[in-house]
């Protein structure tokens, strides 16, 4: 008969006191040296522990508090609606469209374009052929075109969109992607022209209320080594600046405040870098013509588990530094790491990180510039043999 009862898990076992448990930890360790090994000091100088028991949470009394309540320790939503975003560049515009359509088939309903130049009225439509406005979100960042949020939202209307669904989104962010990063900004000058083609773009695009034309780049500052406070810091602050010089362009700041929209940072470099190196494996199930995260993984050692298109099939060597698995289905990727599991992989940690350095930037700069020595040195014999004939043939005039 099935026992119904509600019993707490490992209820049936001893407990074990956390002296046990750092005497075992210890004893793993084999003398090395456990804050160095195991405790993870943050940039902003906090030292996380490998573990924490029940103890460590007494008298916190925020403990209880659930999605949605302040101080928001379990996040500010009070449900899991979020959104799958995959970001696509686009080099060629009917490619970067079957991608699009690809991803939306697989689940995503947020794409991102990255724009490499700008595209005619043309382009855009052919972009956004095929895309469900009403329940896929766009945005739009890379090379800078003043004239891309009229070719979208004409697009978005001679599709009929429902204005109270389609979500887009656009980067123009002249404080910190041009003069932050710069030195200048996108018009030259101290930036007024730029703020007024933003709010020229505010009023414009009245009709369409979930359009936001500010992208806050927050991300910038903590790839150039902030801290989560000094990068929130200056994020709000550039947020704020552009909420003074949009009013100042003429919009009000209920007008300008909900087209300002904020990116954070994620996680920095180095802590990538420690989920990779403790990761078992990596799994990349999508398709990319490179795909940088698959390399960057196996520069840590850590075995890829890829789908067996584009540049994974050149950057994971099936069976040494990873497995490739040849369908997008549960079933496939199942199949995959189930292999993993029993039979590994052939390469050992370090060679595989030897593996990745043949797709370094070194690498490349070191052939670039042999090659460009070798033809050069070809062109300068090519140059002598060619004067040498010349002087020949004068001789015998």
């Amino acid at each position: 008969m099935a026992n119904n009862t509600e019993e707490k898990l490992f209820s049936q076992f001893p407990p074990v006191s956390t002296e046990q448990w750092e005497a075992a930890i210890t004893a793993d360790l084999k003398g090395a040296d456990y804050q160095k090994k195991l405790v993870w000091r943050t940039t902003e100088g906090f030292n996380v522990r490998p573990y924490y028991r029940a103890e460590d949470l007494e008298g916190i009394k925020y403990l209880g508090k659930k999605s949605g309540e302040f101080p928001y320790v379990r996040g500010n939503r009070c449900n899991n609606r979020w959104r799958i975003h995959e970001t696509i560049a686009v080099k060629d515009v009917a490619e970067a469209n079957r991608l699009a359509l690809h991803a939306v088939e697989a689940g995503a309903d947020s794409i991102g374009f990255d724009l490499s130049e700008k595209l005619s009225a043309q382009q855009v439509a052919d972009l956004m052929a095929g895309i469900d406005l009403n329940a896929t979100e766009l945005a739009f960042s890379g090379k800078p075109d003043a004239e891309l949020p009229d070719k979208v939202l004409s697009v978005a209307e001679a599709k009929k969109a429902d204005p109270e669904k389609f979500r887009v989104f656009f980067g123009f962010d002249p404080l910190i992607r041009q003069l932050s990063l710069t030195g200048a900004f996108c018009d030259g000058d101290d930036g007024q022209q730029c703020y007024k083609t933003i709010a020229g773009f505010v009023r414009g695009a009245k009709a369409w209320p979930k359009a936001k034309f500010v992208t806050v780049s927050g991300e910038t500052f903590q790839n150039s080594g902030s801290t989560i406070t000094q990068e929130l810091a200056f994020t709000l602050a550039a947020g704020h600046e552009y909420l003074v010089k949009l009013t100042e362009a003429g919009l009000s700041a209920e007008e300008a405040g909900p087209t300002i929209r904020f990116l954070g940072g994620g996680l920095s470099d180095e802590e990538v870098r420690g989920y990779y190196l403790r990761a078992k494996a990596f799994l990349f199930p999508g398709e990319e013509d490179f795909g940088i995260t698959p390399v960057e993984a196996q520069s840590a050692g850590t075995p890829v588990l890829a789908f067996g298109r584009g540049g994974a099939c050149e950057t994971v060597l099936d069976g040494k530094t990873g497995l490739l698995f040849d369908e997008q289905t549960p079933e496939s990727l199942e199949a995959c790491i189930q292999k993993f599991e029993t039979e590994g992989v052939a390469y050992p940690p370090q060679q595989i990180r030897e593996h990745s350095r043949s797709f370094s930037e070194q690498r490349f700069e070191d052939e670039l510039r042999d090659y460009c020595t070798r033809r050069y040195a070809d062109w300068q014999r090519e140059l002598e043999a060619c004067s040498h004939h010349e002087t020949a043939k004068e001789a015998e005039e």
